[in-house]
């Protein structure tokens, strides 16, 4: 985990895959997103009726 200095510039990060050689060379750069740190879920209620069988 990287975690930048307050105040820092912002951090950029990417994967470089590469295969063969000579003119059968392909590579590709593959950007590094970040993780999502929020997850909303639904409001709940507080209810006896999800225990009870219909």
């Amino acid at each position: 985990m990287i975690t930048p200095r307050p105040g820092s510039a912002p951090v950029y990060a990417s994967r470089v895959l590469a295969t063969g050689k000579g003119d059968g060379y392909l590579f590709t750069v593959l950007p590094i997103v970040p993780a999502p740190t929020t997850l909303r879920l639904p409001d709940t209620a507080d209810s006896q009726t999800a225990l009870t069988p219909n």
